[in-house]
This record gives structure tokens, C-alpha cells and sequence, in this order.
């Protein structure tokens, strides 16, 4: 009997706010229409609006805008009981640290400057709406069915990793929902992170048609955790 498909699950809204359309197509480019309900502002008056209108999880905000700055829309966003709880990263050309401060202290999350990394954007909006920020990252893992013999494994190869979960190719097909023994290692790790996982998803993936598993770790220690979080850090990096 075919899967049920999962039902379609609402996308969080974001609201870029800047007054330069090239910088919003870029944002846009980098975080993409997929995952998010992406919302535009150019202003600072019609940022406070939209904020109020759709009360996005975050709103990526320019520094400098013809009317109000970034400052100043942090501060009321977070003077309205509707919208205090939204997230805000800065966006600003110079970084300096009085910028920071005052920014800070009217109560944004974060703060980023241009010309914008992409990978470093992403992991700092990731967080902010809760999603585990994943990396592509290619090695070896052992991979076991739980509890089988240690004869038994096989080894798969992963395609990108987060602190919740990661994607492998295999040539072995597991049915959904099978819990795994995990053992692979990270940058600068000189033991094996062992872990014990479940497969959630499966589709066929590359050149070669492999299997290809999401899995989700339901077993992962706080210092493995940590070894993984750093990988992604390092990576998101320019």
C-alpha cells in the first residue's frame, strides 16, 4: 500500500527590508521562496506596517532607510506587545560598534554586514526561526541497522549534516521508519561520533540513483552536539 503523503506544512514568513532592490533580490536568492514566505519592505513605515500586518518569526532589516532607521523600527517593533516576540537581524554597510550598541539596545537578535555572506546568513536566520542550520558535508558512515550484529553494517556516504539530523546515499535499501547506529567523524575529531538515528525520508538522489535517507538523531550527546555545531560554524565562515 502506497505512503500517505505528509500534508503541506505552512512556510514562516520573513520581511527583508531595504531600500535597494538589487539587496532584496539577493536576499531573496540566498534564503529562497521554497522554505519561506518571503515579504518586501523599502521603508521604514512600511516595514512597521507589514510587521503588524503578518507578524513574521523575522524581519531582515537595513540600517539606513530614507525615513526611519533600523534602530528606531527595532525599538517600536519591540514597544507592541503584538510584535515584540518577532525576531530582527541588522543589516548595515560600516558594523561599527556604537552602530551595534545602539542597535542591541533597541533589541534586535543579530546584527550581519555587507556585502552579505551567504552561509553566514542563513545560519544566523536558521537559528532565529528554528531550523537546524544544515551544511553539505562529504565522508564515510557506518550505518547499521539498531541492535543487528556488528558484522552487519554498511557504509553510506552523507551528503549534508545538521545538529538535528543528516542526509546519506546508500546502496542498501532500509524501510522508513527503521532506527539506525550511526558512526562518523567531523573536522579535527579524533573519536567517531556514534549516534542512533531514525529514517523519516527517502528519495533517490545523483548520478547514480542512489538511496538517499534523511535521518533524524534521536540519540546525540551534548558534546557531539557541540563537535557538529562548530563543523557547521566553520564552514558558514568566509
Amino acid at each position: 500500500m502506497p505512503e500517505k503523503a505528509a500534508p503541506p506544512q505552512k512556510k514562516k514568513a520573513i520581511l527583508l527590508v531595504d531600500d535597494s532592490k538589487l539587496i532584496l533580490q539577493m536576499e531573496e536568492a540566498i534564503l529562497g521562496r521554497e522554505q519561506f514566505d518571503l515579504f518586501r519592505a523599502t521603508s521604514g513605515q512600511q516595514a512597521l506596517d507589514l510587521v503588524k500586518r503578518h507578524k513574521p518569526l523575522l524581519v531582515l532589516l537595513d540600517f539606513f532607510l530614507p525615513d526611519v532607521n533600523g534602530d528606531e523600527v527595532t525599538k517600536r517593533i519591540r514597544e507592541d506587545p503584538e510584535t515584540t516576540h518577532v525576531s530582527i537581524i541588522i543589516v548595515t554597510m560600516k558594523g561599527s560598534d556604537e552602530q551595534k550598541e545602539k542597535c542591541f539596545k533597541a533589541g534586535c537578535n543579530d546584527f550581519i554586514t555587507k556585502p552579505i555572506n551567504s552561509g553566514l546568513l542563513k545560519l544566523k536566520v536558521d537559528r532565529l526561526v528554528n531550523i537546524a542550520p544544515r551544511t553539505p558535508y562529504r565522508i564515510l558512515v557506518k550505518m547499521s541497522q539498531a541492535g543487528s550484529e556488528q558484522r552487519d553494517f554498511v557504509f553510506s556516504s552523507s551528503v549534508n549534516i545538521s545538529e538535528t539530523g543528516m542526509l546519506v546515499e546508500t546502496d542498501k535499501k532500509f524501510d522508513l521508519g527503521t532506527e539506525v547506529d550511526l558512526q562518523f567523524y567531523v573536522t579535527s575529531s579524533r573519536e567517531p561520533i556514534a549516534v542512533r538515528g531514525l529514517l523519516v525520508r527517502y528519495q533517490k538522489k545523483g548520478f547514480r540513483r542512489a538511496n538517499a535517507y534523511g535521518i533524524t538523531f534521536s540519540e546525540l550527546s551534548e558534546e557531539n552536539r557541540k563537535k557538529i555545531r562548530a563543523l557547521i560554524e566553520q564552514k558558514a565562515r568566509p
